[in-house]
């Protein structure tokens, strides 16, 4: 058991170490292709053609394409993220929706995730302790998805969108919940 905590910790700082040199590549212009330098590559496309057509973005993955292929970044050096970004979107929430719905669909977006965080944000300290923990996890979880969804579309998928969905409506709703007046007086008296 000792030998596989080593030998994960050993992993960790090889990955480490070999992505320290993948961003300094790609940011010498060294070596483009590597699984970091294709992700920084697709940021930075996504980036710049977010700011071609910030009001309203390009619309769906589809029409990207055409974008993509007669753009002036579309050059022998860029061809593997530009495949990337074309077939697999830009590997991040925030600039998958920057792309497809511009900035409307960036404030939709953030509305989804900032306006349960707010209540569940007024509730964390609650003096029920369901509510409490319930406003707890929903922090958790939407700052995870928050995070995740920097370089992984987290809510682009159906499936996670969906899952989405429930648990913020199943939080929700233990956290909204109106008790009852003799359950009011039970939790405060702690019983």
């Amino acid at each position: 058991m000792l030998g596989y905590f080593f030998l994960n910790h050993l992993a960790l700082i090889d990955r480490s170490i070999a992505g320290y040199h993948e961003v300094r590549n790609w940011i010498n212009g060294v070596e483009l292709d590597t699984s970091i330098g294709s992700r920084l590559s697709i940021w930075k496309f996504s980036l710049q053609f977010a700011n071609e057509s910030v009001l309203f973005g390009y619309g769906e993955e589809k029409n990207m394409l055409q974008f993509l292929q007669n753009s002036a970044l579309n050059i022998p050096e860029n061809k593997t993220a530009i495949n990337i970004l074309a077939l697999a979107g830009p590997h991040s929430d925030i600039l998958s929706k920057l792309l497809s719905t511009g900035i409307f669909g960036l404030v939709a977006y953030l509305g989804l995730l900032l306006l349960p965080l707010i209540i569940f944000y007024r509730h964390r300290n609650d003096i029920d302790l369901d509510k409490k923990m319930a406003s707890r996890v929903g922090l958790y979880y939407i700052v995870g998805v928050f995070i995740a969804g920097f370089s992984n579309e987290q809510l682009s998928l159906k499936y996670l969108c969906t899952f989405y969905g429930l648990m913020i409506v199943t939080l929700m709703a233990q956290v909204l919940h109106k008790s009852s007046s003799a359950e009011q007086s039970k939790a405060q008296s702690g019983f």
